[in-house]
């Protein structure tokens, strides 16, 4: 797999922050993005925004996005993350299922747009992880 730069930014509100990762491939095209939410108050973080780019998919990069915004998560003290696909989506919740996530059934809502699953993992503190 090819080496991508990862950087990141973060937005600041008022009830928390949102850090944005991502990958940029060597053609200077941001290959994948995704956010990851810390909220005040809560014990969990929150993932959205995972997009991967056409001509980059089935290389590993949505998978090591994920895996970026979980350690980030960690490394900011936040070992429960949660994300949520849109209920027809199979795969997404396949990708995200065969990565730890399970969905929470009582966590499923409607709007007018569409019904939504809820998605969530546990994970373990690693060890000097930085």
């Amino acid at each position: 797999m090819k080496e991508y730069l990862v950087t990141d930014h973060i937005n600041k509100y008022c009830w928390g922050i949102v850090l944005s990762v991502y990958f940029v491939g060597e053609d200077k095209v941001v290959a994948a993005t995704g956010d990851v939410e810390f909220q005040k108050g809560r014990e969990n973080s929150f993932i959205s925004g995972i997009s991967v780019k056409e001509g980059y998919r089935t290389q590993g990069l949505g998978t090591d996005l994920l895996k970026e915004l979980e350690r980030i998560s960690r490394r900011n003290g936040r070992y429960i993350v949660e994300l949520e696909t849109e209920a027809d989506d199979e795969y997404a919740q396949k990708f995200y299922e065969k990565r730890g996530y399970v969905k929470v059934p009582e966590l499923t809502y409607s709007t007018d747009y569409g019904t939504y699953f809820t998605f969530r993992k546990v994970m373990e503190k690693v060890e000097g992880e930085i």
